[in-house]
């Protein structure tokens, strides 16, 4: 719940759970819940997509996913731990502004805005993280926030299925994830709520600090569970 909440920083979600379970089927719970919150505020933000830029992570998504099924495969829960502390570190350099361009550059190129669209299938396919260097790449090109927040938004709802699928078929479905999964599908949808609802009180300002404070309090959590 309180994951979901913090709408505008979802990735905790993946980092709590692999605190709390213990375990690599947290992947999979992350990848279920994510995808129902990405349906939830994906709504009315189609308008603001980068379309070209969507298409081209789209392929690199594709491209990438094997590659992070087989580390997936080969990893065990410590390893995870560890990858999610790299990737929360950087969504903290990320929060406190390195990576934003004042004024929009010209397109990189297909096979850069590619290369993001791999490394994001990636890290969805092992950490269910598809986001961070989306987010990233799209503010150093001085995208504005409407539009980085629609693209990736509107980018996880074709990743998850892409994910899970990879996951379901390599890996193999996990009845606890299921469980698990239904069991806090309610939760979720009653945080993500709230979240829309605070955020409307709280200024750009004081959100940022919530989620410096958020992302600092998650590594420190994944850093005392290894």
């Amino acid at each position: 719940l309180i994951a979901a909440v913090c709408t505008k920083i979802r990735d905790p979600l993946r980092t709590y759970l692999l605190i709390v379970m213990d375990s690599t089927a947290a992947i999979q719970v992350s990848i279920l819940l994510s995808f129902v919150i990405a349906i939830l505020l994906a709504r009315g933000l189609f308008k603001s997509v980068d379309i070209t830029l969507l298409k081209r992570l789209i392929v690199g998504t594709l491209v990438g996913a094997p590659f992070g099924i087989l580390a997936f495969q080969y990893s065990d829960i410590t390893t995870l731990k560890i990858f999610a502390i790299v990737a929360v570190l950087f969504m903290i350099v990320s929060a406190l502004g390195v990576f934003q361009a004042k004024e929009r550059r010209g397109s990189p190129g297909t096979a850069v805005e590619g290369l993001v669209g791999v490394v994001s299938g990636i890290m969805n396919t092992v950490l269910a993280m598809p986001g961070p260097v989306v987010a990233a790449f799209m503010s150093t090109e001085g995208h504005s926030k409407e539009k980085t927040r629609a693209t990736t938004l509107v980018l996880f709802l074709v990743s998850y299925p892409i994910s899970y699928g990879f996951q379901y078929f390599s890996v193999g479905p996990s009845s606890e994830a299921n469980d698990l999964s239904l069991a806090l599908l309610i939760p979720t949808i009653l945080g993500v709520v709230s979240g829309a609802f605070i955020s409307k009180f709280i200024s750009e300002r004081a959100f940022r600090i919530i989620i410096i404070s958020v992302l600092i309090a998650t590594a420190i959590g994944l850093v005392t569970s290894l």
